[in-house]
């Protein structure tokens, strides 16, 4: 039983992502075109390939992420960012089209870590997403788990507003709104203004200043407020309930989370989720990959199936890395 649940989930999975890769090709086809023509041909494609629902999405996506987004208060625009996930679950605020309309995150990284989740993540797991965002994995985690528990962890406290919303009623998820860092205190987080500004719903939130060198965004873009962290060796030692699973994904601050996390790392040695940036020299990925290596771990890129590969994530890319971002386990 158990194994034909996670089977259509998978399936759930690859019809949604196939779906909305037809739709994304034709998308990144017009990219050269004029903006009003690019709205339009991109607003009639929506229509043909996913229905008014997509026609709808892209519609209000574009409408929040000019000044009239601006206007909004932060409920209003949870309530109008509503989708449904592949496996069931409804959640507010995502403003992208993939998840709007196909419930999931994308075609490509997200889509192998979503895949090899599905088929790997044992029921009794204790998993911990740190950088939650709106809950995506939060949420998956939740109902693979048969007697396990999930924590979720963020602290964009506009973005929180949803992650706590979309876990309402689900026993064996927990949510807290805290950066997970190196030190126990307060902390500045960085929210890039460039989607729903004057909410924050942004997936780029970050504890170091890396907008402008590595998103183009300029400083002057950037909201700077206090955030509440811990780390995740405090938090271990507070509720008693060390991970066996960690899915990190906190835009350049990797290093940060590894560093606060050495005794759990050590003591526990849970399987690790990390999302990394394909980029020259020493970077927090770096840093926090050779903690890692020190630690014993070995670091894997997922292939499309949901399989791992051994591979070092700094070496060029191949047919299982693709593009500019992706995700690597390390066991």
């Amino acid at each position: 039983m158990e194994q034909r649940y996670r089977r259509s989930l998978e399936l759930g999975l690859l019809k949604g992502t196939s779906r909305w890769a037809q739709l994304d090709n034709f998308i990144n086809a017009t990219q050269r075109l004029p903006p009003g023509i690019r709205l339009l041909i991109r607003s009639l494609a929506s229509l043909a390939l996913g229905g008014v629902k997509a026609l709808t999405s892209r519609l209000v996506s574009t409408i929040l992420n000019t000044a009239v987004g601006n206007l909004l208060p932060p409920d209003s625009v949870l309530k109008l960012l509503r989708s449904r996930t592949f496996y069931g679950s409804e959640t507010y605020g995502s403003s992208s089209i993939c998840m709007n309309v196909y419930g999931v995150l994308d075609a490509g990284p997200e889509f192998r870590l979503t895949r090899y989740l599905l088929r790997f993540l044992r029921d009794d797991e204790v998993f911990y997403d740190v950088g939650a965002h709106v809950g995506f994995y939060t949420l998956l985690a939740s109902y693979i788990l048969r007697s396990g528990r999930v924590y979720g962890f963020e602290p964009n406290p506009y973005v929180y507003r949803a992650l706590k919303a979309n876990i309402i009623g689900i026993s064996n998820a927990a949510a807290y709104p805290y950066a997970v860092s190196d030190r126990v205190g307060a902390v500045e987080l960085k929210i890039p203004a460039i989607s729903n500004a004057s909410t924050g719903f942004t997936t780029l939130s970050s504890l170091r200043a890396v907008h402008e060198a590595v998103f183009k965004i300029e400083e002057k873009n950037v909201r700077k407020i206090a955030v509440p962290s811990i780390t995740i060796d405090f938090f271990v030692s507070r509720v008693g309930d060390p991970p066996t699973f960690i899915k990190i994904d906190v835009e350049g601050s990797e290093d940060l989370v590894v560093r606060g996390a050495i005794e759990t790392l050590k003591n526990h040695h849970p399987k690790i989720a990390m999302e990394i940036w394909r980029i020259p020299g020493e970077t927090p990925h770096k840093r926090a990959a050779e903690t890692l290596y020190r630690l014993g771990y070995r670091s894997y890129a997922i292939t499309g199936k949901g399989d791992l590969i051994e591979v070092d994530f700094q070496k060029a890319r191949s047919e299982y890395q693709l593009g500019f971002i992706d995700n690597i386990i390390f066991l």
